[in-house]
């Protein structure tokens, strides 16, 4: 009899946990769109590994940067050429926080570094 209590309490709690993790559940790998990222701020953690590992951002205008990102959280370098963002990544447990510096050089992006924060 204490052995069939204890199978049905580890098979609820394992399926409760199996139901709550496929509904919380994010897709990692969309693919980068610029319109969605624009539009639909929630749906924006689902593109970040896509937007971080392509080359999207490589080229790119300061203006164009701005239209798509908005304005940055920071703005740094002596002649305030790298722009500092902060994306948001979430799984179904946690927000991880990502920031983004962009450095420019004749208004062009050159090149980008990305860490993950400990928030």
């Amino acid at each position: 009899n204490v052995f069939s209590c204890f199978i049905a309490l580890v098979l609820y709690f394992s399926c409760s946990i199996l139901f709550f993790n496929n509904l919380t559940k994010t897709p990692k790998d969309s693919k980068f769109n610029e319109s969605i990222w624009k539009d639909n701020i929630s749906e924006r953690h689902k593109m970040i590994n896509d937007l971080l590992a392509s080359d999207y951002l490589i080229g790119k205008t300061e203006n164009k940067i701005k239209e798509v990102f908005g304005e940055p959280k920071k703005i740094l370098g002596s002649d305030n050429n790298i722009l500092v963002y902060d994306l948001i990544d979430r799984s179904w447990s946690e927000f991880k926080i990502i920031e983004l510096k962009l450095y420019f050089k004749n208004n062009t992006l050159i090149k980008y570094e990305h860490y993950n924060q400990n928030k």
